[in-house]
Order: structure tokens, then C-alpha cells, then sequence
């Protein structure tokens, strides 16, 4: 399937995510030569997309989309941290929704023809979306959230806008929300609206991979990634596993640590002698 058709469906038929069909492979000298956050993310994104979106438009898009500090903050004893939560809404996931919003307003194979972003929240995903879509007037963004389960705070980011945002409180928690949003997307009639989904995992292989501007190519990193489900884990393995037949490195990680014990079973499963700890 071409990108930028997957890139306006959101899920796969079976309710999954889209991956690429190999994932290329990237020297570590290229992975982190960059001097800054966007510096790197360019030719990170140039090779996971390859001949999808041309240099110039990738190049355009990051401008936009990172146009906010991201910076790699040592911590001492060779440890540092990747702060990207200095976006509009405090969040990491302004990094993903910022990149996918500019994404789609430049792919979109009919410009002309308005699109529905439907997205379930439990705070930061609605926040973060609804920020990164506002002001697009050919977007119509829809945020489901849980009634009584987010802070003031996170339901002011994504209820005050107005605009071409939308947000919807649902008597139940997350979960039903989700299934809400999915069940949208099983309706006969969904292609009639052209309901697409936001989420930030459709970049965040960009953003998990160009993680390390300014370390050494022989450097070896440990990643903790602060969610618990499978997708925000598949970019770690992508990238210390590389390409999935070869299993070869993209780049020295030495482990991950995930904040759930539950999502560590999955994770070791593809490969148990990768250390992978739950914190």
C-alpha cells in the first residue's frame, strides 16, 4: 500500500497498524550526525519514506512541525534525555501529531474535499491532535474523552479552541471511547465522511529513531519509552533490531525499559535475549 494512502486510513482493515514492509537500513554515523532535533529528523524521515514524499516537502514539514525546542539534555555519567515536552500543549506527543497534521494537509490526494479526524483521548493524544489540526480549516477534528477522566488542564487544551475542533465528553473511560472511534470506522458509511484517524504513532518511528543528535556513532543507548502499549514500543525494536528477516542492528541499544510488566512478556517474546525491563 502506497504511503500516503495509509496515512489517511489510520488503522488497517484488522484493526492493527500500518508498518513499513522493510525497514531500512540506516548507518548509525547518519542516524545521529545531526547537530540539532529537526537536523536529524530530516534524513531519518527521508529514508523511512524514501520516494513517498520528496526532500523538499519533508523538508518543509519538519520546519513546521518542530518549531519548538527538543533538546538532548546530559544527565551526567553518559546518560542524557530527550526533553519534547516544549511544545504547545507540554507534550510528547506534539512532536508526532505536529508532524502527521503538516503531513496531511500537503498529501492529501483530494485537497479540495474536507476530512473528519476522529481521536479517542485520555488527555495528551486529544491535546496534542487538536492543537496540531487547529487553524486547518479542511480538517474537522472530533476528540472523544473520557467525562470526569482528564485534568482541567488537558481538557481545556482540546475544549477551548473551537474552530474546526470539536470535543465530545462519553459517559464510560478510555477503553470506550476507542471503541467508539473504531466502530466509526466500521460504519458502512464512513467513506462518506472521509474519517481518518490521529494518533501518535504514525510518527513516532521519526521521532523515537532521531533520538541521539550529537552522540557518537559507537555510542550505546538505553530507551525508556513512557507509555505501555505494543506500538510505542515497535520503534525501539525497530530500531536496535533493524531489519526484521536480518535482525541486524540500525543502532547499539543496549536495552528498553517500559513502564508496564505486562507489555515486557510481548516484548521479550521477539527476541529473549534482549534485556527489556519494566519500571
Amino acid at each position: 500500500m502506497p504511503f500516503s494512502e495509509a496515512l489517511f486510513r489510520g488503522l488497517a482493515p484488522d484493526g492493527g497498524l500500518y508498518v513499513p514492509t522493510e525497514t531500512p537500513r540506516i548507518s548509525p554515523a547518519t542516524m545521529l550526525g545531526g547537530s540539532s532535533f529537526p537536523e536529524t529528523a530530516l534524513p531519518m524521515a527521508r529514508a523511512l519514506l524514501g520516494e513517498s514524499v520528496s526532500e523538499r516537502l519533508l523538508a518543509d514539514v519538519i520546519d513546521e512541525a518542530l518549531d519548538f525546542p527538543v533538546p538532548l539534555v546530559p544527565l551526567g555519567d553518559g546518560l542524557f534525555v530527550l526533553e519534547l515536552f516544549h511544545g504547545p500543549t507540554l507534550a510528547f506527543k506534539d512532536v508526532g501529531a505536529r508532524f502527521m497534521a503538516a503531513l496531511m494537509e500537503r498529501l492529501d490526494p483530494e485537497p479540495d474535499r474536507k476530512r473528519v479526524v476522529l481521536v479517542a483521548t485520555s488527555g495528551d493524544t486529544g491535546s496534542a491532535v487538536a492543537h496540531a489540526f487547529a487553524g486547518r480549516d479542511r480538517f474537522q477534528v472530533i476528540v472523544l474523552f473520557p467525562a470526569g477522566g482528564v485534568s482541567d488542564v488537558q481538557r481545556r487544551l482540546f475544549t477551548t479552541l473551537h474552530g474546526n475542533v470539536v470535543a465530545a465528553a462519553v459517559q464510560g473511560d478510555f477503553d470506550d471511547c476507542q471503541r467508539l472511534a473504531k466502530e466509526a470506522f466500521r460504519a458502512p458509511d464512513a467513506e462518506k465522511f472521509r474519517l481518518t484517524s490521529a494518533n501518535s504513532i504514525n510518527s513516532v518511528t521519526k521521532k523515537l529513531r532521531s533520538g541521539c543528535p550529537n552522540r557518537s556513532p559507537s555510542s550505546r543507548c538505553c530507551v525508556a519509552v513512557n507509555k505501555a502499549s505494543a506500538s510505542d514500543c515497535s520503534p525501539a525494536l525497530w530500531t536496535a533490531f533493524g531489519d526484521r528477516r536480518t535482525m541486524a542492528a540500525s543502532v547499539p541499544i543496549v536495552g528498553i525499559l517500559v513502564p508496564v510488566l505486562g507489555i515486557v512478556n510481548r516484548l521479550q517474546a521477539a527476541r529473549r535475549s534482549f534485556p527489556v525491563t519494566a519500571c
